[in-house]
């Protein structure tokens, strides 16, 4: 439809008339924000156990259990380097973690991992202009020769003032791609998040075969999702995902 190439022509004028006022001795480090929900509970097909007595074969999970999310606000960039540096923001929600199991879950969280307990796994536009400045404080270090172009879709949260200042504060450029086309041209959406949801699930079976008990709790996926970060946004490279969507030097 033209209105999705008008929006879509929008986000690449955006970034033409960023990457133009780039200076030469720096090179471009194109980073994609966005958040997405992890539930406690992952179901499998085709498991396969001896008969209906047999329960410890079966995923028993409460509706509480089944209604537990936690948020992770992805981050990739087209650095391999930079990459592993980026922070991961994992959001638990209070109720099924108390304050003193979050203290020994947070101990246990990788280095770029940053893991955060509140009241609801939302993001507002607060506490996402704090993720922002986690961003700006890891790329410091580079910043000398990169200039940071930073990737934002159209949600309101994304929209908030605080944002845009938090960003001119760490000196990134934020380009949002407009409402309705992240399906076509958001990296994160294109490229990376189904795979990390396949990646999460094969990784969240594993850590309840390996527990004694294969019981279901927020430490078990805590433990999967670092596995995901690892074998999918770490260990791959991104840059062309932002060239296929747009965002590159061959854009026609």
């Amino acid at each position: 439809p033209q209105t999705h190439h008008r929006k879509v022509d929008s986000s690449w004028q955006w970034w033409n008339f960023c990457r133009s006022e780039v200076p030469p001795h720096k090179k471009v480090l194109r980073v994609n924000i966005d958040e997405t929900s992890v539930c406690l509970v992952h179901s499998s097909r085709g498991t396969v156990f001896l008969s209906k007595r047999s329960l410890g074969a079966v995923h028993i999970a409460s509706l509480n259990q089944q209604r537990t999310y936690l948020s992770h606000v992805a981050m990739i960039c087209d650095d391999q380097v930079v990459q592993r540096l980026l922070p991961q923001v994992v959001i638990v929600n209070e109720a099924p973690v108390p304050a003193a199991r979050y203290a020994t879950l947070r101990s246990a969280c990788p280095p770029n991992v940053n893991l955060s307990r509140r009241k609801s796994t939302w993001v507002d536009g607060l506490f996402f202009a704090r993720i922002i400045a986690l961003l700006a404080a890891a790329l410091v270090p580079f910043l000398g020769e990169v200039k940071p172009i930073v990737f934002l879709d159209a949600a309101k949260v994304h929209l908030n003032s605080r944002i845009f200042r938090a960003c001119a504060r760490g000196r990134l450029w934020p380009i949002v791609i407009a409402a309705a086309t992240t399906w076509l041209i958001q990296p994160l959406d294109t490229h990376v998040f189904a795979l990390y949801k396949c990646c999460l699930r094969k990784a969240y079976q594993r850590k309840r075969i390996e527990s004694a008990s294969g019981a279901i709790n927020v430490g078990l996926l805590l433990g999967a999702i670092y596995a995901a970060i690892r074998e999918v946004l770490e260990a791959r490279t991104w840059a062309s995902a932002f060239d296929r969507d747009g965002f590159g030097p061959a854009q026609a």
